[in-house]
């Protein structure tokens, strides 16, 4: 039997919910570098099992469902700069219509999310540089409240280079958030956040030959810097 009651499930009650769900993708390359592609897809998330026998009541047997649709292009080149070098940049642009939304046990009926994402990625012989920059944006029940688990934007920037035959690869990496009071506020949703940087290393070895051939050993320390923030 399937449940409707907002509260949690009490013992000897069977959860029972069918998700349809399904997507088209399309990408066509209008040059040997230069592409466009989209995407339009139906999803359902499930309660999971924790929300399921949660003891605090709400809407935790509800089931999410969402529409997706997404826009963008890509560019990749061999050899863009110098010999043995590649360049790859990728945008994406994004809009989410998601229903009976469940979040802290509130129940909200739409939310509209979307944004942009933007991509770059270079490697050189000698080293390589990453870099990856969104925006988001959302409201709610079709007024301007804003979605208040939007993510802040955000860009992040990552420098590395790879020794021994690619064998071990070190680099750094620095995130840089902007301030978000993109929230309602409340018992039910996070306070505003100011804006943060944060700083990590890295390093991961993986051998090529040897009886350790395959393994991958990977440390990193992350935010270097000890701040304090707020995702």
């Amino acid at each position: 039997t399937r449940t409707n009651d907002p509260a949690n499930l009490p013992n000897g009650v069977k959860y029972d919910h069918a998700a349809v769900t399904g997507g088209i993708s399309a990408r066509y390359a209008l040059t040997d570098s230069f592409a466009v592609f989209g995407t339009i897809a139906r999803n359902e998330n499930m309660p999971i099992f924790d929300d399921l026998r949660a003891s605090g009541g709400g809407f935790t047997n509800q089931a999410e469902y969402a529409y997706t649709r997404e826009l963008g292009f890509s560019f990749d080149r061999n050899d863009a700069f110098t010999p043995g070098d590649s360049f790859l940049l990728k945008g994406t642009a994004y809009d989410y219509d998601m229903y009976d939304v469940t979040t802290f046990f509130r129940s909200t009926d739409r939310v509209e999310l979307y944004g942009g994402e933007l991509e770059l990625s270079y490697a050189h012989p000698e080293f390589y540089i990453d870099v990856a920059a969104g925006v988001s944006r959302g409201t709610i029940n079709n007024t301007s409240d804003p979605f208040s688990w939007a993510n802040a934007d955000s860009v992040q920037f990552t420098l590395g280079r790879r020794f021994f035959d690619d064998q071990l690869d070190l680099n750094f990496e620095v995130t840089h958030a902007r301030a978000n009071d993109r929230t309602l506020g409340g018992f039910t949703a996070p306070a505003p956040s100011d804006s943060h940087t944060t700083v990590d290393l890295s390093a991961t070895y993986k051998p090529n030959s040897g009886p350790l051939r395959d393994l991958e050993f990977y440390a990193t320390i992350e935010n270097v810097t000890d701040k304090q923030y707020v995702p």
